[in-house]
Parts: structure tokens; C-alpha cells; sequence
């Protein structure tokens, strides 16, 4: 078997380093726009920040009511529970009201509405409005 020369090698070292640098590059520019500033559309990194306030009045874990005006029917009530939940973690929140073990609430608006009219209607008393549609709600007992 013949031996490759010293030259043959290091231009064939170079050619594999030249190949691989040729494919990040190309790799990065693929999916630059993927991984750009539209890459979170539906905003859930920014929950954390939107949330953060009433994270701070909720109990550290447990149980916590959730209500919205956008149903979980919807992809864009799913994507707000979803990151609604994120951003509470690692409590646990449920759409599920009237249980002894979630007398706190909180509710997560896309628009701006009556919060007094809306927690009456389900049996809740606004303790805080956060602003960007973030409102802790505290149950009613029952009667």
C-alpha cells in the first residue's frame, strides 16, 4: 500500500475543515429566520415577565384557579393557559373552579373588560389587577 505524502494530507485536512465550515455557515443562514425574533410568535417567553407580579402574591406551589376570556378551545386560549402556566410554574393551574384546595384565582385577558362584572358572575372578588390583562381573583366561600 502506498503512503500519502505529507501535502496530499494536509490539503485533504483542509478540504474536510473548508467542507464543515462551509456547512455551519450554510446551516446558520437556514435557519436564521426560524430562530430570529419571530420565533416565539404566540409571545411565551414574555409571559414570565407578565406574570411576575402575581407570582410573587400566590402561594410558592399548589393549586390555582384559572379563568380567561378566551376559551381553551381556541388555539389562542390553549397558547394562553399555556403560557400562563409556564410562567406559574410550578404551581398547577386549573380551569376547574369550586374546589377547597383553589381559593386563589388568577385570570389571564386579551382584551380589556369589566373584571368586577366578570368575577361576579363566577363567583370570584377581584383582589388585584397586574394591568396587561393579569388579574388575581379570590373565591367566594359558598354559602
Amino acid at each position: 500500500m502506498k503512503q500519502l505524502s505529507p501535502a496530499v494530507v494536509s490539503v485533504a485536512c483542509a478540504a474536510v475543515a473548508l467542507l464543515s465550515l462551509w456547512s455551519t455557515v450554510d446551516f446558520y443562514r437556514a435557519t436564521e429566520d426560524l430562530a430570529g425574533s419571530n420565533a416565539d410568535i404566540y409571545q411565551i417567553g414574555a409571559q414570565a415577565d407578565r406574570f411576575r407580579e402575581v407570582a410573587s402574591a400566590l402561594p410558592p406551589t399548589g393549586t390555582i384557579g384559572y379563568v380567561s376570556d378566551r376559551a381553551s378551545s381556541e388555539t389562542v386560549g390553549t397558547v394562553m393557559y399555556d403560557g400562563a402556566q409556564y410562567a406559574l410554574a410550578p404551581r398547577l393551574l386549573t380551569e376547574r373552579l369550586r374546589q377547597a384546595d383553589t381559593p386563589w384565582v388568577v385570570g389571564n385577558f386579551s382584551k380589556p373588560l369589566d373584571v368586577a362584572g366578570f368575577a361576579s358572575k363566577r363567583g370570584l372578588t377581584v383582589v388585584r389587577d397586574f394591568g396587561s390583562g393579569v388579574v388575581l381573583f379570590r373565591q367566594v366561600p359558598a354559602r
